[in-house]
């Protein structure tokens, strides 16, 4: 079970770190190139690159999310907490498809929207995670 929160763990670091990265340094940074074409390129390029590897580790997250629930014992008072996460790692979801096809569309604004209701959502995830 320790490897299993290991991986959650992980995985949560490259999923919320990711999503911090490129919110706060990489996509401000490219904004201040004056060349257009090439700051939607360097945009473009971050974000395949972050989504080639955060959607598997997104499905890893998830997934030893569910194996530790079903393994962990269940206090009655923890369940309004796990409920409340659940409801928001179903916000990350559907922010994350949201922005994956409204960004593939070229409908910027939808996609940047969806973006940071995933990353409030996932922040949401780690208060209740947390317990903070």
């Amino acid at each position: 079970m320790r490897f299993v929160l290991l991986l959650h763990l992980v995985s949560m670091a490259f999923w919320l770190g990711g999503q911090l990265f490129l919110a706060l340094v990489a996509v401000p940074a490219a904004r201040t190139l004056s060349d257009e074409d090439l700051r939607r390129e360097v945009i473009l390029r971050v974000a395949r690159g972050f989504g080639r590897w955060s959607i598997p580790f997104l499905v890893l997250l998830i997934g030893t999310g569910v194996w530790m629930m079903v393994d962990y014992d269940l206090d009655p008072g923890e369940i309004p907490a796990l409920q409340h996460k659940l409801e928001l790692v179903s916000v990350v979801l559907a922010g994350t498809v949201v922005h994956a096809i409204a960004g593939a569309r070229g409908a910027l604004r939808v996609s940047r929207i969806a973006s940071v209701v995933t990353l409030a959502a996932t922040l949401g995830v780690v208060w209740y995670a947390t317990g903070i």
